[in-house]
């Protein structure tokens, strides 16, 4: 299958926000949402050649490691803020 299909690839499509609407749309039951072999059977993987899904792939380990950046300069203003609470008040 790995001939196919990028393990890394199918997990970036497997976490994308279309795969979880497409899960919110086919689960059934109400107390306890499922979903069935037969159903996941019928899911269509965008199954582009394997070098495309490795561009896709560096294209999104791009915008990963953007977002980490960002997220490492927010956690540390907000240290400072706090530094700067527990120096003043």
């Amino acid at each position: 299958m790995q001939d196919r299909i990028s393990p890394k690839y199918l997990d970036i499509v497997t976490k994308s926000s279309i795969y979880k609407k497409w899960i919110e749309d086919v689960q059934t039951g109400s107390s306890q949402p499922n979903i069935n072999g037969q159903i996941y059977s019928s899911l269509e993987i965008p199954l582009p050649e394997l070098e495309k899904q490795q561009e896709i792939i560096s294209e999104i380990e791009k915008c990963e490691a953007k977002i980490k950046e960002a997220q490492d300069v927010i956690n540390g203003i907000a240290k400072r803020k706090e530094k700067v609470i527990y120096e003043y008040l």
